[in-house]
């Protein structure tokens, strides 16, 4: 698992910040392009640092929706059901969901 958070390569300085007050993470700027990521790799650093504050701090939105299914997806891979096909199928399923795959209804 990976946590991105991408803003306009204005937002350096608030990545930055971001990145010192988890402590973790690293910052990315994507060649050609006017973005910088904030990119979490470490399982451990998602599940003790990025779920709990985003818990305490919820997103608002289709992004919350996002978040809660980034969050089962987690759940999954610390109960190791990541390690059996079942398990994988039941990840694909909720990823498929996400993000800019998610279906919206009116």
């Amino acid at each position: 698992m990976v946590f991105t958070l991408s803003l306009h390569s204005r937002g350096h300085l608030l990545m930055g910040k971001i990145m010192s007050y988890l402590n973790c993470g690293n910052i990315e700027k994507p060649k050609g392009r006017f973005e910088v990521r904030f990119v979490v790799y470490k399982f451990n650093d998602i599940l003790v640092k990025i779920l709990p504050l985003f818990k305490n701090y919820p997103l608002q939105g289709i992004k919350y929706k996002d978040f809660m299914d980034f969050s089962k997806i987690a759940s999954l891979v610390d109960n190791k059901y990541h390690l059996n096909l079942e398990g994988l199928k039941k990840i694909s399923i909720i990823k498929t969901g996400m993000n800019k795959t998610r279906v919206h209804l009116k």
